[in-house]
């Protein structure tokens, strides 16, 4: 009796061209994505390893300068006065203001917010300008705003001053939802000026 050859297993469709390159574009979106975040997260531990310890403070210092180049003109405000301003590290920054109209005495403010209550924010600030050799005018609040004077001299002859106003933003949720995972978050304005000459 003849063998009979077995009979060839049918295979289904194979997937066309199309079909290949979607496939590879998803795993190539989803590495992305994946890699996207790792790296995201990457950059605010390094940016939260920066700057200089506080003590008592949950936050680093770093220089304000960065923050500050949207305000400045030309020698203004002088090196040492910006080298002598820090905003913390975790903070964001938000806008500026250019309070002289580019007239008459520098006074320009930037705004920025900072992931902390506005008592912590207030103890860092009431530190770092002492430490930095400012002269405190005022350290208390003003209205529902704790605001921070200080004034320090310059190699370019005149006084010059900081006034740090630091107030509350209001929650997305007020009250915030109890168990929510909601933190406080402070609004800060630091406003650089040249000091007005009794003379």
């Amino acid at each position: 009796m003849a063998s009979r050859e077995p009979a060839a297993r049918r295979r289904g469709p194979s997937p066309g061209p199309a079909a290949i390159v979607i496939a590879v574009a998803v795993v190539i979106m989803v590495a992305g994505a994946a890699l996207s975040l790792i790296g995201g997260a990457s950059a605010r531990g390094r940016a939260n390893q920066l700057g200089t310890d506080v003590r008592g403070i949950p936050f680093k210092a770093v220089p304000a300068a960065g923050y500050l180049r949207h305000v400045e003109a030309p020698g203004e405000p002088p090196t040492a006065v910006v080298k002598a301003l820090t905003v913390p590290a975790s903070s964001v920054y938000e806008s500026y203001s250019n309070g002289d109209g580019n007239a008459g005495q520098f006074a320009r403010s930037v705004t920025f917010s900072v992931p902390a209550t506005p008592a912590t924010v207030a103890r860092f600030y009431s530190m770092e300008l002492r430490a930095a050799h400012w002269s405190m005018e005022f350290d208390g609040f003003a209205k529902s705003n704790r605001e921070l004077l200080a004034q320090r001299s310059s190699s370019d002859g005149y006084d010059w001053g900081v006034a740090v106003v630091i107030s509350p933003v209001v929650p997305t949720f007020t009250p915030a939802l109890a168990g929510s995972s909601q933190t406080s978050t402070t609004s800060v304005t630091m406003t650089v000026y040249e000091v007005q000459s009794t003379a």
